[in-house]
């Protein structure tokens, strides 16, 4: 059976949109619906918020999560998700086969998400991890560039003349699961030869970065309880 841990990184120094990570979507702070997703998959040996803001702590403790205080050095803008992975596998001695880093700011992943890249882990034995990923709405081969004057001009313009239903469908990196062996983290970085994507919808991707994307949130969430979805 495979050893697998939870990481939900929140830092309280959001600048677009103050203490992001509990701001409220459906009257719920965003943390939460990462965490109640995580603990339903009920795959994990532990699942642990990491923060250095109080406030945001206290909301995790309300949950019932496991908090681990955040240094200073790791608490700055410069500060990546990867270096606060590599401070929590050092606490750990990384006793664990699979990391998974689950973002506060994807509140639409589901714990079904979570339980299929736990499966592909499972029946995946030789891989280094797995990213979630969405499909990009346009393919970059239509891509423009545009110069000061306003004029536009293809970025492949070799490419931009095929149909669409011709053109190679490509992802992008959601946000919202990532799960590493600990030797990959330790290399900082996501992509190696042997990662797989798992691919969601964008109605399940959105990542909350600006107050807008809040709005677009709160209006999925109002379509799919209309439609019975959730």
């Amino acid at each position: 059976m495979l050893r697998l841990r939870a990481l939900i990184p929140a830092r309280g120094g959001s600048k677009r949109i103050p203490k992001k990570n509990i701001a409220l979507l459906d009257g719920k702070p965003l943390l939460q619906y990462t965490w109640e997703a995580a603990e339903r998959s009920g795959i994990f040996e532990e699942v642990v918020v990491s923060t250095e803001d109080k406030e945001i702590e206290e909301v995790a403790r309300g949950l019932g999560a496991t908090v681990l205080p955040r240094p200073e050095h790791l608490s700055t803008d410069a500060a990546r998700v990867l270096d606060v992975a590599n401070h929590y596998l050092d606490l750990i001695n990384e006793d664990v086969d699979f990391l998974f880093i689950l973002l506060p700011t994807s509140p639409l992943r589901t714990e079904k998400d979570i339980i299929d890249v736990f499966n592909i882990l499972r029946r995946e034995s030789d891989i280094d991890g797995v990213t979630a990923v969405t499909p990009m709405p346009f393919s970059p081969i239509y891509a423009l560039s545009r110069d000061d004057r306003g004029f536009i001009k293809p970025v492949y313009p070799e490419e931009i003349t095929k149909k669409t239903q011709f053109a190679p469908q490509y992802y992008v990196d959601n946000g919202s699961i990532y799960a590493y062996r600990p030797a990959v983290i330790r290399k900082y970085t996501y992509f190696t030869e042997r990662v797989i994507g798992y691919v969601m919808p964008f109605i399940r991707s959105i990542d909350i970065d600006k107050p807008e994307d809040l709005e677009l949130a709160e209006a999925i969430i109002r379509y799919l309880k209309a439609e019975g979805r959730i």
